[in-house]
């Protein structure tokens, strides 16, 4: 069974470790991130703006 986003989301928050997170800008760097084996990823509000 796949697990969806939100319980990969919520396994995550109640993990006691430090995740270290990747800074994306749009789905394909996501997707880099995601394959490099990052578990999170932030979307700066510069890239929002």
């Amino acid at each position: 069974m796949k697990k969806t986003a939100r319980s990969r989301m919520r396994a995550l928050l109640e993990d006691n470790r430090c995740i270290p997170c990747a800074s994306v800008f749009d789905p394909m760097s996501a997707r880099m991130a995601e394959d490099i084996g990052f578990q999170t990823g932030i979307l700066g509000g510069s890239v929002t703006s």
